[in-house]
Parts: structure tokens; C-alpha cells; sequence
């Protein structure tokens, strides 16, 4: 499957009149897994400032019901989500201690498995 490779909000414009999503710069696209781009995303709606505030959780958490349409697998999925976690807190200097929260984690796996 061809995926973005790249899936940020900035790379995405939403447009609610029409219910439509559109994409943009495809440069870093190729071969991969759905779960890839889904836990990209997930992670970045979730890491915007304000960083795992309540209302962000709310929103990744959110977008991640919509996108169990697309037939996640639930163990890819968490393999890419710590994979992306990796390259994000080198990208943004994260210390060690900084972790994704373990309800953000756990409400994600009750949702890809349909709870």
C-alpha cells in the first residue's frame, strides 16, 4: 500500500463544508503500512502544544475511532506508535522521562479492539 509517510496536521487541510480531507506534500511517500501513517498521526495530534493536555487526548483518541474504518492491525499499530514516538522525541529533544501516557495507550488498544 502506498502511504504519506509524513502524516502531521500541517501536511493535511481539512474541509468541513464538503467533509473532505485533502493532502499535501507527498515527497516523503512510498511502500508502507496504513498503521504507520495512523499512529503518525495519532502521536502528532496528541504531542501539539499543549502536550497530552485533556483536550488533545480527547482529539487523538477521536481521531483514532474514525480511522479503525480503515482495518488497523492492533500489534503494527503499536509497534509504529513507538517506533514514531523514538523519532519524535529525538527530533524535539525529549528527555528519557518524557512518555506517552499509559491512558492515552491503553484507551487506544480498548478502541482498535472495538471496546
Amino acid at each position: 500500500i502506498w502511504i504519506h509517510n509524513d502524516a502531521q496536521l500541517r501536511n493535511f487541510i481539512l474541509n468541513t463544508h464538503e467533509n473532505t480531507v485533502y493532502g499535501l506534500d507527498f515527497e516523503a511517500s512510498g511502500p508502507g503500512v496504513i498503521e504507520k501513517d495512523i499512529a503518525e498521526m495519532f502521536l502528532f495530534i496528541a504531542t501539539y502544544a499543549p502536550m497530552f493536555s485533556p483536550e488533545r487526548l480527547k482529539q487523538a483518541l477521536c481521531f483514532l475511532s474514525y480511522a479503525t474504518d480503515l482495518g488497523i492491525n492492533n500489534h503494527v499499530f503499536f509497534t509504529c506508535i513507538q517506533d514514531i514516538w523514538n523519532g519524535i522525541g529525538k527530533r524535539r529533544n525529549y528527555s528519557n522521562n518524557v512518555k506517552i501516557p499509559d491512558n492515552l495507550l491503553q484507551r487506544a488498544h480498548d478502541i482498535l479492539l472495538g471496546r
